[in-house]
């Protein structure tokens, strides 16, 4: 039975964890003595409650010396089991909910000396906890320094209570602006409002909800319940669909079954949003239908108050300059465009964002300007009610409509390309919205970096694993990035054959190895998101065939490493938890339960890894990995390889994780030398 196959294992290599909480680097030092064992301080980005919050020793957050929870008000008090207060400590909350907004708080850490009466656990201390990562060399205070500059407050600032302190409350919305922290939804009940696109909504007109001349946006969301305990999903759709799934720290695994038909959602959330990729499965037929989703949620206990708090908290995230960058995404065989651009977005209150200060600069490609953005959202209490958003904009003088549709406080949006005069969608596209901030994670302009990629697609199954190893991981040489004009972070480029965007920290990349043959074989685009140390995941569009099944219907994930010319890539020592699904099988009989949540172990200065996990019905599942860098002529390329037998019929895992990054891909086959039966990807969670 594969029920329990090493896919859901593979997940967990994602690491994801890592970025979030675990140091790549080595401990700042435990050892001092205190006056008092006990720790007390404030959780808040946003007073939080409910907060679990755990005290480390040390940065890889392996040993733990005090535990509790936050009370009503956000506060905390702990004592060590050791006796004394180490000279630095490392605090990570995780879950509880902000009073103000009513929604699930952000993963965050704390890393620095205790002085009674301080401690703030924040998402700006967070942020400075990453930029430690990102150099420890450096020490704490610098990392500090460092955010401070770049927010424009001082280092004591970046240190203060972010509900007390305006100018660390301006300070705290930059940070979750730059869409780089994470939330989780907290046991309880939640409406859910969700909105998805297919294949199969490709070349229908109209398309319901979305185009002229169908029906309102708000008649294509479709609203439902579920109920979180002890973080698994349950509940039941608005068409009958028997909800399960799993939320681990800031992802989550969602399937939706009736009948023979099953429906998966696989995303990260950010400030009660998740937006992702939607698969929709004929069991029986073993035909996978891809797309992406978007869906908010909100918890049952909101208040009015509460409400009105979080739509002040939207504005103040949302308003400003956002780099924008789309790619398609679901495609019909003609060739796939990119995009870029800048747009100003004037704040938002209950009734919906002000469109009126939309601009942009530039398609790809042809340069031509965008013409006025128009609210398409539907009715005026359509955005209270759902937090989802959309406008269009016209382009190609006018032959096309593009149709954009988000979540409020999520940066990744759902596009729909519209031909006029054919009247039908003729793309799915994966849009995202950067703010203009320092903090979200760049790559230089004009500068070499070294990139190494792993890939995983359906053309893997029922081929040898050791043929596939030679084709998942590879060094793609040296990757020259776009240059920047006007000192902005957003940017095109054509280099050796592509067309490379940049939008704050999304990299999309698109190549045409012929042009009188739109998606033939060795044509893509792909769509990456930046991560502080160098690693970047995302999905990735090819052309071409295998046998009879055209390769672009089934997009594949891809995790890559760029490390920048004349640095070495960072280590990752700690455990991480994770949380993997399948994406494509030989067997799709268990696909409601192909996927697994844990913790694994490991020190990328080792030889091996520990997988301690369950799988989708709660089977446990352990494993000791063997871990090997990926080398690029003698030189770590930023890429861990881990693989090994997951016991009994559960087949052999290989996994491939960027250090650093959100999300790892992996194959599961019979044995170390048999044939692969899935492919997927895995997430990283605090």
């Amino acid at each position: 039975m594969r029920k329990n196959m090493l896919h859901p294992i593979v997940a967990f290599l994602v690491l994801v964890l890592f970025l979030a909480v675990a140091g790549c680097s080595g401990s700042s030092g435990s050892g001092g003595s205190a006056v008092s064992s006990s720790i007390s301080g404030s959780v808040s980005d946003g007073y939080v409650s409910d907060a679990t919050v755990a005290i480390y020793s040390d940065a890889e957050m392996a040993t733990q010396i005090g535990s509790g929870s936050t009370d009503s008000s956000g506060d905390f008090s702990i004592t060590l089991s050791g006796g004394t207060i180490p000279d630095t400590i490392y605090i990570k909350t995780t879950g509880g909910v902000d009073t103000s907004t009513g929604l699930a708080a952000p993963t965050m850490v704390f890393a620095g000396s205790y002085t009674a009466g301080t401690l703030n656990i924040t998402p700006i201390t967070h942020q400075a906890f990453v930029e430690y990562q990102k150099n420890p060399s450096l020490g704490l205070n610098d990392a500090y320094t460092t955010i401070a500059g770049k927010l424009g407050i001082s280092s004591d600032t970046a240190k203060a209570d972010v509900v007390a302190d305006p100018s660390a409350k301006s300070a705290m919305y930059e940070v979750l602006s730059a869409g780089t922290t994470g939330t989780t939804l907290p046991d309880g009940t939640y409406q859910v409002k969700f909105i998805s696109f297919l294949n199969s909504d490709i070349g229908v007109l109209p398309i319901t909800g979305i185009t002229s001349g169908g029906s309102p946006l708000s008649e294509r969301v479709r609203t439902f319940g579920i109920t979180v305990s002890n973080s698994n999903l349950s509940g039941t759709s608005d068409t009958g669909e028997a909800i399960t799934g799993r939320v681990q720290g800031t992802t989550l695994i969602v399937n939706m079954a009736l009948g023979d038909t099953l429906h998966r959602l696989a995303g990260e959330i950010t400030f009660g949003a998740a937006s992702g990729t939607y698969n929709k499965l004929s069991i029986s037929g073993g035909s996978v239908t891809n797309g992406l989703f978007l869906a908010t949620f909100t918890p049952s206990t909101i208040t009015a108050d509460q409400t009105a708090n979080l739509f002040t908290a939207l504005a103040n995230i949302a308003t400003g300059q956002h780099y924008f960058a789309t790619r398609d995404f679901l495609i019909t065989g003609e060739a796939p465009y990119t995009s870029y651009g800048q747009i100003t977005l004037s704040g938002a209150t209950a009734s919906g964002f002000d469109y009126a200060g939309f601009t942009n600069t530039a398609i790809a490609g042809d340069n031509t300007p965008i013409e006025t953005w128009t609210d398409v959202s539907g009715t005026a209490s359509f955005f209270s009610q759902s937090r989802i958003y959309a406008f269009s904009h016209t382009y190609n003088l006018g032959s096309e409509i593009i149709y954009v549709i988000g979540a409020a406080g999520n940066r990744k949006c759902i596009g729909v390309s519209y031909n006029v005069a054919g009247g039908t969608v003729r793309s799915v596209v994966e849009v995202t919205l950067v703010r203009n901030t320092e903090i979200a994670p760049l790559i230089q302009s004009d500068t070499l970096y070294h990139n190494t990629v792993a890939v995983a697609h359906m053309g893997l199954l029922n081929r040898s694993r050791t043929v596939n190893l030679n084709a998942m991981a590879f060094s793609g040489g040296q990757l020259q990035t776009p240059v920047f004009g006007g000192g902005l972070n957003a940017g095109y480029a054509f280099a050796g054959g592509q067309n490379i965007i940049m939008a704050g920290s999304t990299l999309m990349i698109k190549q045409c190895a012929d042009f009188n043959n739109p998606l033939a074989s060795g044509d893509f685009v792909m769509g990456l998101e930046l991560y502080d140390s160098g690693a970047m995941s995302g999905t990735r569009v090819d052309g071409g065939t295998i046998g009879p099944i055209n390769i672009y219907d089934y997009p594949s994930a891809l995790v890559v490493f760029m490390r920048k010319d004349g640095t070495s890539t960072p280590d990752f020592s700690g455990t991480l938890n994770f949380l993997s699904r399948t994406m494509y099988s030989t067997d799709y009989t268990y696909y409601d339960s192909d996927y697994a949540y844990g913790t694994i172990t490991l020190n990328t200065a080792g030889s091996s890894a520990t997988l301690s996990c369950h799988n989708g019905v709660g089977d446990p599942i352990s494993a000791t990995l063997t871990l090997e860098k990926v080398l690029d002529g003698g030189t770590f390329t930023g890429i861990i390889h881990l693989y090994g037998s997951l016991g009994g019929d559960n087949g052999y895992m290989d996994i491939y994780w960027p250090v650093g990054g959100k999300r790892a891909t992996y194959v599961c086959s019979e044995s170390d030398t048999g044939l692969t039966f899935s492919v997927g990807e895995a997430f990283l969670t605090l």
